[in-house]
């Protein structure tokens, strides 16, 4: 057998190569983890408008196809419409009926989005008719990132009842205290 110990080379990465890997590594981490963050943050921006819209066209099908009012309202976590006492961002429900004929079925329940929030500007509830229009004055929900690294989105909801989405490029698309 032959000693490998003695004179042989040794397979391995030497102190130097070791070090340049663990530098490319360090700046790698230090652009990667910001961008990463960012992406997570639009991911979870985007999830909540997606729903939300969901959710109003849901309200809007199912007020047609009932050939009754349909409403989608801020809740807290017990799911009824409790409008100004909880606000959009502890979630909400789209429920049958209204405040003045009384609610029926709850059709969707929704719970907060953690770092994402949803601002009604003062407009606690959107309730669609029979024939699908919303009513009332256009309504804005403002998607808004709590930590400020998703640019903000607004939910408009017309008279007509269609939900489009707007984003930061509008003048008025901006969030609470940012």
């Amino acid at each position: 057998m032959k000693n490998r110990s003695c004179g042989g080379s040794q397979p391995g990465l030497t102190l130097v190569e070791l070090l340049v890997v663990m530098a490319i590594v360090g700046i790698v981490m230090v652009f990667g983890v910001p961008s990463f963050e960012a992406l997570i943050a639009n991911n979870a921006r985007t999830a909540v408008v997606n729903g939300l819209v969901g959710h109003l066209q849901l309200a809007r099908s199912e007020a047609v196809k009932r050939a009754r009012a349909v409403t989608i309202c801020a809740s807290s976590a017990n799911g009824v419409c409790d409008g100004a006492a909880a606000g959009w961002g502890t979630g909400y429900v789209v429920v049958v009926g209204t405040a003045a004929t009384g609610y029926g079925d709850v059709l969707r329940r929704t719970g907060g989005a953690g770092r994402i929030s949803i601002d009604g500007r003062d407009r606690t509830m959107i309730v669609y008719q029979a024939d699908g229009t919303s009513g009332g004055s256009t309504a804005t929900l403002l998607v808004c990132d709590t930590g400020g690294t998703a640019a903000p989105r607004a939910v408009v909801i017309n008279n007509v009842g269609r939900a489009l989405v707007r984003d930061r490029r509008d003048s008025d698309v901006a969030c609470p205290g940012g």
